[in-house]
């Protein structure tokens, strides 16, 4: 966790997860730090975990085989204490179309703004991949169980691993879904009435359906979100987006949110001002 942010306890549904237990899909949303585009981008936990628990990434390029591995050691003195396979059509149901594009059942697709979603299928999309959400539950380990001093992987730094989260968390938790960001956060967040404290867009290509652009579908997602906006957004540069959000914040340098710069990105607190 970064020092400009505050230690939070860890809530009590994640102190008492366990593998044979419901998954507590509201809490770990409500409060989450949401990546869409994320792939393995393990910089916005090393960013959070601490003051927030719960983190919610989303990629359609990642495999379930390649995750795993990933995460084996992702986080410097943290172990998988389980992790569990949750079943994509009933988190998730229907929301991929016949022809394997996504839907939006909340927030439209506008098209004078929104691209084509059957474009996604043009972007290397893999259709053979089946759709798969996986719940991580990672516990700091003793000092003494710790084999090996920290060194980081400087040919994969900053992106790469292993993270070490300074000052972090007992616990915190991970759920990764393969789909497409903005249908899975309305599918999501909307069906379960919560509010992610935290949105990142950082590693979006250039595909559908547009993560930076405040006037496009993801965007207005986020912006028109009944349970509450976040109160940080996470980029490597600015982008419209953070104007939208806190328009009143935004109008001027001295008004401007407060920011932070760590591991190459910047997070925006939109709720305090400079």
């Amino acid at each position: 966790m970064i020092p400009e942010l505050s230690k939070c306890p860890v809530p009590e549904w994640l102190n008492s997860a366990k593998p044979l237990g419901d998954i507590p899909i509201r809490e770990i949303l409500h409060g989450s730090a949401f990546y869409p585009a994320s792939w393995y981008d393990w910089r916005v936990i090393s960013l959070f975990a601490g003051h927030l628990h719960s983190f919610v990434y989303v990629d359609l390029w990642a495999k379930k085989d390649e995750l795993i591995d990933k995460l084996d050691d992702a986080f410097y003195g943290y172990e998988v204490v389980f992790s569990k396979s949750i079943n994509f059509d009933e988190l998730l149901p229907k929301i991929v179309n016949p022809d394997l594009t996504w839907k939006y059942p909340y927030i439209p697709i506008d098209r004078c703004f929104d691209d084509d979603p059957r474009l996604l299928l043009c972007h290397g999309y893999d259709k053979k991949v089946k759709p798969f959400c996986k719940w991580v539950v990672f516990e700091r380990m003793a000092e003494t169980e710790i084999a090996k001093p920290w060194r980081p992987d400087y040919d994969s730094y900053p992106r790469g691993g292993p993270f070490k989260i300074d000052n972090g968390p007992e616990r915190f938790c991970l759920l990764y879904i393969y789909g497409e960001g903005a249908s899975v956060f309305q599918n999501l967040y909307y069906k379960y009435k919560a509010a992610p404290a935290a949105v990142a867009i950082v590693l979006p290509g250039g595909g559908y359906p547009g993560f930076m652009d405040s006037r496009k579908i993801f965007a207005r997602s986020v912006l028109q979100i009944p349970h509450g906006r976040p109160r940080y957004f996470v980029g490597e540069f600015y982008c419209s987006l953070v104007d939208e959000l806190s328009p009143e914040i935004s109008q001027s340098y001295a008004t401007a949110p407060r920011t932070y710069r760590h591991f190459g990105l910047t997070i925006f607190d939109l709720m305090e001002r400079k």
